[in-house]
């Protein structure tokens, strides 16, 4: 407990110092290139300039940002800008075009003709199924054919040698060349859509959906040499880099196997601190 108690002082002094008076700093800077303190250029203060400055009390109101910050608001004011046609009446316009799309919606579920009444282009699924995996599909950006970094590519034959107990060079024997990489996967049912990091936009305004939670078998009695193997789910947090669909020539282990296809996730743990 007096540890935690440390810890959260730590972090709690570190909020109100370094980021409450980067902000503060950033903000006057700002102030003084563009709006120079001219109310000519109050245009260039948008509020979300002023917002940088809760960031600190919001962290020690309600802990980090990721656990609470949405987007949903902001895209809905995104969906209803173009809307806008007048300059002199925004609300008018604005109001018939909620109206309109509030009725559309009505009659689209009132009589069952979504299909009917789509207005834009049906909606294509990009992605590709495999047999061997019923619980998610691989979906765009794709690219067909990648050479990995011996690092990555030692990383998965460390994974073959595991997976089917076979020795490195069986399990090098049985790597092609190239890869398949996909951008994204979609767990079935309702599941999300986690995109990689390498593949995903690298703006600086887009949200980094990336980041995974995982279980694996972890066995309880590894620090002990002699004791038997207990395994036992454990649940890890990480950033999921890549995903690949790679076809093996063979089974390794195997002779005369045919070729098989798998799907490789290559996820860097997250360090949690409790």
């Amino acid at each position: 407990m007096a540890e935690a108690m440390q810890y959260h002082a730590k972090e709690y002094k570190y909020v109100e110092g370094e980021i409450s008076d980067g902000f503060i700093d950033w903000v006057k800077k700002y102030e003084d290139i563009y709006y120079q303190h001219d109310p000519q250029h109050l245009f260039t203060c948008p509020v979300t300039i002023h917002v940088l400055l809760h960031i600190a009390d919001g962290i020690i109101a309600a802990g980090p940002v990721w656990a609470y910050w949405a987007f949903p608001m902001e895209r809905y004011c995104g969906w209803l800008q173009p809307s806008i046609s007048s300059r002199y009446f925004p609300y008018a316009s604005l109001n018939w075009f909620v109206l309109d799309n509030s009725r559309l919606r009505h009659i689209k579920l009132i009589y069952d003709i979504e299909e009917k009444l789509q207005l834009g282009p049906p909606k294509v699924d990009q992605g590709k199924s495999y047999v061997d995996y019923s619980t998610c599909t691989t979906h765009y950006p794709y690219h067909q054919s990648i050479s990995l970094t011996p690092e990555l590519k030692q990383k998965i034959l460390n994974h073959l040698t595991l997976r089917f107990s076979v020795s490195p060079m069986v399990a090098k024997a049985a790597l092609p060349e190239d890869f398949e990489e996909w951008g994204k996967i979609r767990i079935f049912n309702d599941g999300d859509l986690i995109r990689t990091a390498r593949l995903q936009s690298q703006r600086e305004d887009t949200q980094d959906a990336s980041f995974v939670r995982y279980e694996l078998l972890v066995d309880k009695n590894a620090r002990y040499y002699r004791r038997a193997v207990i395994l036992e789910p454990t649940t890890f947090f990480g950033q999921l880099q890549c995903v690949m669909a790679i076809h093996l020539w063979c089974t390794p282990g195997e002779i005369n196997s045919p070729s098989c296809m798998l799907l490789v996730a290559l996820i860097r743990t997250c360090k949690v601190i409790s």
